[in-house]
């Protein structure tokens, strides 16, 4: 307060000074958040100030700044050094926190100035600027990127058990401070994968940070396209691998962020295209834009001839019982996608498999009308337990069936072990100190709840990790036993998304043959766990998922 005596602590200072100590991680976020609901403040202010402090810290490191003695403007009660602290000192240190970040006082009066109270209580935590050093500088705090979280943890997995596994940084990138992790259950073309969370022609941004090596390799290497486009192929274990450049993408633009404002280098403008080398040379961070690739021609035959398979066999049934035929369902419009801060990456997972899992949605949606086989009129009129006896499914819809019953059953299996390891590469702290937000629809679910249940058996090690967890349209049942453990390791919002009427998640909880007495998520709410919010979206269908991602995020109020 002797920085600021007159203006006292605003929003931005408040943010800057916990993101500097490293000590906004998901509890003290969740509280803030909560905090900033009961009093009406605007949550985009608080996102948004995290992502400056960052940058501010990040500019300061590229500049050669001493930023411990800078970050911080708290004054220092005694001269006792944080590394000399007992337990009770950190103890008094963490109440005192929660205490004035969540206490009954409001904490912010008009004009963004924070209560006597919060005031007294942050000048009497008696922490110097060493404070940065002790906990274990900027790198510490913010562990490595996004991208880089699972590649070594995955490495030898991926070559046995899961075809790929990558987590792709969207936006964001080493210039933000929460971490958002999108999960897909299915994708049904080629832009689903990327497009789903607001990205533009499947394009996506990495970022490669400075290293101690004078002129490291990037580790890639250049091939012409057909158009004359430069492919990037990443080597394993590669510097560019290890900062999401998937293989096969496409080069489109690069730009040193040494100095801001600095303008891209377009390819597309270039008479002579850049080597690997050259591009190693450019001074770090460097910024790299790249295109996801489109599917080969073997795999979209592959898919097409799957397609037609269900598609006849579905048909002919139809015809069979003399079944109304339906037009193809329309895609609903995709809204603009609405969160701009923090660190966003989509986890690559299982692609071959999502492909075929989304192929066998989309056929089944062309083919069968949902208000054929269940009306929202029938669905009124019983429970979820009654469904299987009170809706006359056809028998030979419920054989054909297998078609999306079989991908279905390997997502699960391989969803279990990615968010195994995902887990792991949190418990080890490979992300800092940052809070993490998890959104996943479908079959992604699988991924979530598994790494979620990871981190509970870890017991304390794994709380304070998860800010947040949003389910839409999950295929996992709604009991106490699968959400409590949930609910014990997320500290904000833990959201189950449902619709009743998503007749394709139906169709595979009567094909299964589940216990009548389980009730799946993405169908019904989550009642015996008081504390996880149901928001019921009318006519979310769940083929069309990837189209409904930003509207779902906009009604939950999750957008930052």
């Amino acid at each position: 307060m002797r920085e600021w005596p007159d203006e006292g602590l605003t929003v931005e200072r408040l943010v800057e000074t916990l993101v500097s100590r490293g000590a906004l991680r998901a509890d003290e976020r969740a509280a803030l958040r909560q905090r900033a609901k009961r009093v009406g403040e605007d949550w985009t202010r608080y996102a948004q100030a995290e992502d400056r402090a960052v940058l501010k810290l990040r500019r300061k490191l590229v500049k050669g700044e001493d930023i411990r003695a800078n970050a911080l403007k708290l004054p220092k009660i005694d001269s006792t050094s944080i590394k000399d602290w007992t337990k009770s000192d950190w103890e008094r240190f963490f109440k005192v926190v929660l205490a004035s970040v969540i206490g009954g006082a409001a904490l912010f009066a008009s004009g963004g100035t924070a209560t006597p109270a919060l005031v007294a209580a942050m000048h009497g935590l008696g922490l110097g600027a060493e404070a940065f050093s002790a906990f274990g500088g900027l790198q510490c705090m913010l562990g490595v990127t996004g991208a880089s979280l699972c590649a070594q943890k995955m490495a030898n997995r991926t070559k046995t058990e899961l075809e790929n596994f990558d987590l792709i940084p969207l936006r964001g990138a080493h210039k933000s401070y929460a971490m958002h992790i999108f999960v897909p259950g299915f994708t049904r073309d080629d832009h689903d994968l990327l497009g789903a969370w607001g990205a533009t022609n499947n394009q996506y941004v990495s970022v490669v940070p400075e290293s101690r090596s004078v002129v490291p390799d990037l580790g890639i290497e250049f091939t012409s396209g057909a158009d004359g486009s430069i492919i990037v192929q990443a080597k394993d274990d590669s510097i560019a691998k290890r900062h999401g450049v998937v293989s096969g993408s496409t080069l489109l633009s690069y730009r040193s962020v040494k100095k801001p404002g600095e303008p891209s280098v377009v390819l597309s403008e270039l008479v002579d295209m850049p080597t690997s080398d050259e591009l190693s040379r450019v001074p770090r961070p460097i910024e790299i834009r790249l295109q996801l690739p489109d599917r080969d021609d073997e795999l979209k035959k592959e898919m097409s001839e799957l397609a037609n398979e269900i598609k006849s066999q579905v048909g002919n049934h139809s015809k069979e019982e003399h079944l109304p035929t339906a037009e193809a369902a329309i895609r609903p419009e995709q809204r603009r996608w609405g969160n701009r801060t923090g660190e966003q990456l989509v986890l690559n997972w299982e692609p071959s498999t999502l492909n075929e899992l989304g192929a066998c949605m989309t056929s089944w949606n062309e083919t069968c009308t949902v208000n054929f086989y269940l009306t929202p009129a029938a669905l009124a009129k019983t429970a979820l337990g009654g469904i299987a006896d009170a809706i006359a499914w056809p028998a030979t819809l419920l054989s054909s069936a297998g078609f999306i019953d079989d991908p279905w059953a390997l997502v699960k299996l391989r969803g279990k072990i990615a968010g195994e390891e995902l887990a792991q590469s949190l418990l080890d702290g490979q992300h800092g100190h940052r809070p993490v937000t998890f959104v996943a629809y479908s079959a992604g679910a699988y991924v979530v709840q598994s790494c979620l249940q990871k981190l509970y058996e870890a017991g304390d090690r794994g709380k304070n990790i998860v800010d947040r967890a949003i389910f839409i349209s999950a295929p996992i049942s709604t009991s106490k036993d699968v959400w409590q453990p949930m609910r014990e390791v997320v500290s904000g919002r833990l959201v189950n998304v449902h619709c009743h009427t998503d007749w394709i998640l139906l169709l595979m909880w009567r094909f299964n043959m589940l216990d009548p007495m389980t009730r799946l998520a993405g169908l019904s709410i989550v009642k015996r766990v008081p504390s996880v919010e149901n928001y019921n979206i009318k006519n979310l269908r769940h083929a069309h998922l990837p189209d409904e991602i930003s509207r779902v995020l906009e009604e939950i109020d999750l957008q930052e």
